[in-house]
């Protein structure tokens, strides 16, 4: 892997994250904060997922519509959105179009979903009756555990490559879902195996992370 910046002044920035609401997820800018829909709106538009809910780690529940994290205007306006954009246009095309987005691709979109999931459980009350019990997600086992996911998503900003397909350290199987209604949305992830699978449009995306 090809690192265009220092990995230990890279990884000591990330080591220094609050992980609450007074930052960008992605570069750690605390200026021009946006919300970021984890699950981006033109899902949600597309599948009605607005006042849908979906399940957390405490098992509780969230609407998609609420499942936002903190996003610099720069990360959220120009950098995030030319990846959202190439996906939005290559699932509502279908699958010939889909097969072509790259593995690298996939990756950082589904790491976007699957890490900003992990991020905003940083900043919810693992029990809503007694917020002293702390949040859903500790913020030191996200950074322990998931800091090579979030140095691989800062790729969304250019600053980290992959010098070949024999460096990567995830999988990606995307696949045709046959006879299946195009309007059905699904996602699912499981955070010990560090995966997740979501089909949209009739297409079908599994990603093992690492």
């Amino acid at each position: 892997m090809d690192i265009s910046e220092d990995i230990e002044k890279m990884l000591s920035k990330y080591r220094l994250f609050s992980l609450d609401d007074s930052s960008c997820f992605l570069c750690g800018n605390p200026d021009s904060l946006t919300k970021e829909h984890v699950f981006p709106k033109w899902l949600q538009n597309v599948h009605s997922l607005w006042d849908q809910k979906i399940y957390l780690l405490n098992k509780t529940y969230i609407q998609y519509r609420n499942l936002t994290i903190p996003c610099c205007q720069t990360c959220n306006g120009t950098h995030l959105s030319k990846l959202e954009n190439k996906i939005n246009r290559s699932l509502q095309a279908g699958f010939d179009v889909a097969k072509q987005v790259t593995p690298f691709e996939w990756y950082l979109w589904g790491a976007k979903i699957f890490y900003g999931q992990l991020r905003k459980e940083c900043s919810l009350p693992i029990d809503r009756a007694d917020k002293g019990r702390g949040e859903i997600m500790d913020r030191e086992h996200l950074k322990k555990f998931f800091f090579m996911m979030h140095l691989s998503l800062q790729a969304i900003r250019g600053k980290v490559c992959f010098s070949s397909d024999s460096t990567r350290h995830f999988s990606v199987i995307a696949l045709k879902i046959n006879n299946h209604d195009v309007s059905v949305f699904d996602y699912r992830d499981n955070i010990f195996c560090c995966t997740s699978s979501i089909i949209i449009n009739g297409v079908g995306v599994i990603i093992a992370y690492e």
